[in-house]
């Protein structure tokens, strides 16, 4: 196995040829070295794109769900769509009055979403567009939640409520307390989300509702949220922020307790946003400590945190200006496909990007054991400034 150290020349001319080679397809997955991306633009809706916005995955990564904006006939709209690698894009209601797209099932099967302010959708291969009505009908309800399996459906307002496919009417969900739900575990058996004074927490039948506490690393915290789960909801991801504005990602394990996900002099783990069913990688937002400007980014317990548009330029996927990564906001369970959104010459569009195994993030690290990839300056063009080393396996 060799390996050699890319320069900025070997980026630049990659670039070159990318650029003189062809523009990425819409909806077209480009391969490299074991490596694809897909990046979700204006073919997708059939008319100008304003911005694709992803927002889960099935649990192989093959399905991704959301909302896209496009302008027609001088008038915008958006439409809840799924995508899937096989089946290419479905515009899943028949009106643009609504939110979007907001939950899928494990085998990309089913979605669930909103329609308007307190209205929710779901939509099925088997039976396509099923309206489910207004479960808070006093309230504004945030973006409802399904389990893997399809089973529960879970609204996410100041009350929390489960949608009964026997009935069809929306039951309140045991005692849970109002707070700020975030999430479901896979398995449907923990809510997790914001509770009281801002901290972040999680709530089971038999547990009740339990807050996962302060960080000493978040000195006056007056924020904490969970984002993330493994599907037992064993481990928990979020977001915790400190009383000077400084975000931070952390960790939550039952032995362990909430735990920051530490990054780099050069860029900070600000939220961590998803986490693969073993718990082993956790994906997430980066923040730029020269710039301010943020990127998508992967975290291992071996590796640290890694840049994901530098790992795609590096393989040859993205030319070296005018692309980044900005988010990931969802993840494969083998930890091996990425979702989020990208930054384009176009806008912001969606993004699928699948590597080999989580192991292979190592395999870009810099030289010295380092394994966050050295980003732009602040540049909006996305260019970089100074040398970028970069390991790669020939």
């Amino acid at each position: 196995m060799n390996r050699r150290i890319l320069t900025r020349e070997d980026y630049r001319m990659r670039s070159l040829a990318w650029v003189v080679a062809a523009v990425i397809p819409s909806g077209q997955a480009v391969a490299g070295n074991m490596m694809s991306l897909t990046i979700l633009d204006d073919a997708v809706a059939g008319s100008q794109v304003e911005f694709v916005d992803i927002r889960d995955m099935s649990s192989d990564g093959r399905f991704v769900t959301g909302r896209v904006g496009f302008n027609s006939r001088d008038q915008s709209q958006t439409v809840a769509f799924r995508w899937g690698v096989d089946t290419g894009f479905q515009q899943l209601v028949p009106t643009s009055r609504l939110e979007g797209a907001s939950s899928i099932s494990a085998c990309g099967s089913i979605v669930v979403g909103k329609v308007s302010l307190g209205e929710y959708f779901r939509w099925s291969d088997a039976s396509g567009f099923q309206s489910l009505g207004m479960p808070h009908p006093l309230e504004v309800a945030s973006r409802p939640f399904i389990s893997d399996d399809g089973s529960t459906i879970l609204s996410s307002g100041v009350s929390v409520a489960t949608w009964d496919s026997n009935s069809n009417l929306w039951d309140s969900y045991g005692s849970v307390p109002s707070w700020g739900v975030t999430g479901l575990s896979g398995d449907g058996m923990t809510l997790f989300g914001e509770i009281d004074d801002n901290q972040a927490g999680f709530w089971t039948a038999e547990r009740g509702l339990v807050s996962l506490g302060r960080l000493s690393q978040f000195p006056g915290a007056h924020f904490t949220s969970v984002f993330g789960s493994t599907p037992d909801a064993n481990i928990l991801v979020g977001r915790g922020t400190a009383s000077s504005g400084n975000p931070s990602a952390f960790r939550w394990q039952p032995d362990t307790g909430m735990t920051v996900l530490s990054g780099s002099d050069e860029i900070d783990f600000i939220s961590a946003n998803a986490i693969s069913a073993d718990g082993s990688l956790i994906a997430g937002v980066g923040r730029y400590a020269d710039s301010g400007l943020r990127g998508a980014v992967a975290w291992t317990e071996r590796d640290g945190l890694v840049d994901l548009t530098y790992l795609a330029i590096a393989r040859g996927l993205l030319p070296f200006e005018g692309f980044s990564m900005t988010t990931v906001n969802a993840l494969s369970s083998d930890g091996r496909v990425f979702a989020g959104e990208i930054s384009t010459p176009s806008g912001i569009r969606g993004y699928i990007l699948t590597i080999p195994s989580p192991a292979s993030l190592i395999c870009f690290a810099l030289v010295g054991g380092c394994c966050v990839l050295r980003r732009r300056r602040a540049c909006s063009s996305c260019s970089v400034q100074g040398a970028v080393r970069v390991l790669e396996i020939a």
